[in-house]
């Protein structure tokens, strides 16, 4: 059985471990269009959060990936949840391991077991098409590749989208959703030493104001030195228009001040602005992880389905439904979906013979019926949560502060049902589908 995996970030690189994992015989090939540049790899996609789910899903498919990713990032014990007038608000997300650090390093972690040659960098798809018998894909350069299964994890402009759905894939093309982002990383040291202080006090914190959102987070393990320390920021606020990605930093600077300057804290009344300047900067002159990166969020909307009519290319990831930052499970939802596609071609195939469509048919009524309700409850999570940094009266944020409020204090009986989000084990999933009797 071969099969091409569109697409080397997160989503792919779990796909290879995944398939490697439950089918060792299956011939894997990854193709990603990116060539990665030196200077750029260290922000590449910025900061993100793997969450006690996702780190689940990766300890099965990539133990290695796992001891990396907890090497090099810092596990958050809970976010400090505040208002823009410095009140806290409560403590959330307790009781879970949650992994903050930056999209990089995660990459890198997935690629420390896949052998030389099974990731092809600069290779650029052009098409994707299929028959009952096999999947053939089309590369920029006119080279033109056969296999039996095409896993598409090519992110929210996905071409493998487009093989999935036809003549319709443009209704699901990806419509900016009114936020953007801006994000990035400083060193610890850069910043004043009072805000040094109050960040390494709250390990990480979420602050609400009425017209947009700053967090901040250490992104390296608590044990790293003051000087090897990097502070991960995110500010997310509401602009009609998606501003350009490429601008200058004195730009970036003042919107960013302009949003949250005034912004009240604990451990300071210039705390915000001090992260902002030590950001927009000399960021060149201040090492490692100082760049930001501007991120006008697009999204999809519900796809139908994940997979093509003869079921030889499937989608997961962003390709399959783009994820809203604000739910946090970005990356985990792209590392289940890889697992759960690994375990069911490894039950309803022969690991490493051709297979037939019925099986590939089998494979495709499994995954979308396990994965589609679980991707649905994460992707209402995410717009309550986006909906929380759009702009809001004076009344409305006081009741959204509210709303935080209690739901930080929420006994663990009440938030038992929250809580399975973390809970999801994809093993479980799919031996209860098996023992259903729907295979």
């Amino acid at each position: 059985m071969k099969v091409i995996i569109v697409g080397g970030g997160i989503g792919g690189l779990a796909a290879y471990h995944s398939l490697k994992t439950y089918a060792p015989d299956v011939t894997v090939t990854v193709y990603d269009a990116y060539t990665p540049k030196p200077d750029t790899a260290p922000v590449l996609g910025g900061g993100i959060g793997v969450v006690a789910n996702g780190i689940r899903a990766l300890s099965r498919i990539s133990p290695t990936a796992v001891t990396s990713i907890y090497r090099n990032g810092f596990n958050a014990p809970y976010f400090n949840v505040r208002n823009d007038g410095g009140s806290t608000l409560g403590q959330m997300g307790r009781g879970w391991d949650r992994l903050m650090l930056s999209r990089a390093a995660v990459h890198d972690s997935l690629l420390l077991d896949v052998p030389e040659g099974a990731l092809v960098t600069g290779k650029k798809i052009f098409e994707v098409k299929e028959t009952a018998e096999k999947a053939t894909v089309v590369f920029e350069d006119g080279q033109v590749e056969d296999c039996d299964l095409v896993l598409g994890a090519d992110g929210v402009r996905s071409i493998c989208r487009t093989t999935v759905f036809g003549p319709e894939a443009s209704q699901y093309d990806p419509k900016y959703d009114g936020l953007t982002a801006i994000g990035g990383f400083v060193p610890l040291a850069s910043l004043s030493q009072r805000v040094q202080d109050g960040v390494k006090a709250d390990y990480a914190a979420m602050t609400f104001g009425r017209d947009g959102f700053f967090g901040y987070s250490l992104s390296l393990p608590v044990e790293a030195s003051a000087a090897e320390q990097q502070l991960m920021w995110w500010s997310t606020y509401a602009v009609d228009t998606p501003p350009e990605r490429e601008q200058p930093p004195s730009d970036i600077r003042t919107t960013l001040l302009s949003k949250h300057a005034q912004w009240a804290s604990p451990h300071g009344p210039t705390l915000f602005q001090n992260i902002i300047e030590a950001a927009c900067g000399n960021f060149e002159a201040q090492g490692r992880f100082t760049k930001w990166l501007v991120l006008p969020r697009f999204q999809t909307a519900r796809l139908p389905r994940w997979t093509s009519d003869h079921a030889r290319v499937i989608l997961l990831g962003d390709a399959a439904h783009t994820q809203s930052p604000d739910s946090g499970q970005g990356a985990s939802m792209a590392i289940e979906d890889a697992q759960m596609l690994g375990s069911l071609i490894k039950h309803f195939t022969k690991d490493g013979a051709q297979p037939s469509e019925e099986a590939l048919q089998k494979v495709r009524t499994a995954y979308e019926t396990i994965r589609m309700p679980r991707i649905d409850r994460i992707l209402r999570l995410g717009r309550q949560g986006g909906n929380r940094k759009r702009r809001l009266s004076w009344f409305a944020a006081k009741l959204r502060d509210l709303a935080l409020w209690v739901f930080c204090r929420m006994p663990s009986w009440v938030m038992k049902r929250f809580n399975a989000v973390y809970l999801y084990d994809v093993d479980v999933e799919v031996a209860n589908y098996l023992a259903s009797g729907k295979a």
